[in-house]
């Protein structure tokens, strides 16, 4: 069966010795645990999901480019897709074989704005459950369980342990534990010349 957001959050409150539960519709769930769930889950899934290039939840598309012209000094703007979690990793302005990324270009809120009439993007989006490795569902699970872990179990020592878990200790400052394994799974999969990434929110003129 595909997973879905409840089995991960369900995973994450087995590893913290909870209570499971049944949705994140508090309307369908009234428990204490479905309710902190609901409210934190969706926002800790999409900033795990923009914290690296995962190639599960990397797409390749064309923006659509917008009638109105910007009130900037650039020329065209573009809608950045809705279910992006995270800045473009590379911006293309042509799809052919072989073409380079290019970095004049900016970010303002919800477009991408530049001087070129055609735009291609690799990015980041919200990818569903049913997707996810094995290797990240388990990072996934165990940092989630450190992020609710006192408000389910009021016991920091087992918040520490899951964080040490999913991110290593503290001296590493997140670049451990089974992120750090996960990141090594995913590079593991990438072309030997990887494609270039941008992971500047802005990328201005020179």
């Amino acid at each position: 069966m595909a997973l879905t957001d409840v089995d991960i959050c369900n995973q994450s409150l087995l590893l913290l010795g909870a209570l499971q539960i049944g949705s994140l519709d508090t309307t369908q769930d009234t428990s204490a645990n479905a309710s902190i769930c609901a409210a934190l889950y969706p926002t800790f899934a999409r900033t795990a999901l923009g914290s690296y290039m995962w190639r599960f939840a990397t797409k390749k598309a064309k923006l659509g480019r917008l009638v109105a012209a910007p009130l900037t000094e650039w020329t065209y703007a573009f809608q950045l897709p809705s279910d992006r979690v995270a800045a473009p990793h590379a911006v293309f302005h042509s799809d052919q074989v072989g073409a380079r990324p290019f970095q004049v270009w900016e970010i303002f809120q919800d477009q991408l704005l530049a001087d070129q009439p055609d735009i291609w993007i690799d990015y980041r989006y919200r990818a569903h459950e049913s997707v996810w490795p094995d290797w990240f569902v388990s990072a996934v699970a165990a940092g989630f369980a450190a992020q609710i872990g006192m408000a389910v179990t009021d016991k920091s020592g087992i918040v520490d342990t899951w964080r040490n878990a999913a991110y290593g200790p503290p001296a590493m400052n997140g670049g451990g534990g089974l992120f750090q394994q996960a990141r090594i799974h995913n590079d593991s999969t990438n072309p030997t010349e990887a494609i270039a990434t941008f992971d500047l929110v802005e990328a201005r003129r020179s």
